[in-house]
């Protein structure tokens, strides 16, 4: 299995994110694509999908092993969403476990703030989540980092 170098992953995700911000923002009239009803639910499954091309892990073996890990780590009880068909690990648990997981060959603080902004993503409470435009922002920032 090949491992796709951290810079490779890092484009490929701001690509995404820019091409779904063009849909949401770019046009005169934008479009929002079939399946997707608000830019919040767009943002939560682009977190899910930047959570697996960060570890190279499904999202919800992430979730899991976060969940796993904060309870090895930590006594507070986990969220429930009815979002995802896991518990849904809290921020701070589900960004220690990117940070320990993530491959080493990139930058600590650009690994640091993929983490930050992949957890952002996922949140639970959708108001707290950022816009497709700020996730399109932060990811041009981390590949110059």
């Amino acid at each position: 299995k090949r491992v796709i170098p951290w810079r490779q992953r890092i484009r490929i995700a701001a690509q995404i994110a820019d091409a779904i911000a063009y849909l949401h923002l770019g046009k005169p009239r934008p479009l929002i694509h079939r399946h997707v009803k608000t830019e919040n639910t767009d943002v939560f499954a682009f977190g899910a999908t930047l959570i697996e091309i960060l570890t190279g892990r499904e999202p919800h073996n992430v979730f899991i092993g976060a969940s796993d890990y904060m309870t090895n780590h930590d006594t507070t009880p986990v969220a429930e969403s009815s979002l995802i068909s896991v518990s849904s690990p809290k921020r701070r648990d589900l960004l220690m476990f990117l940070k320990a997981i993530l491959i080493k060959d990139g930058k600590d603080n650009a690994l640091e703030a993929s983490a930050e902004l992949a957890a952002s993503c996922v949140e639970i409470l959708p108001e707290k989540r950022p816009t497709f435009e700020e996730v399109a922002k932060k990811l041009k920032h981390i590949q110059n980092m």
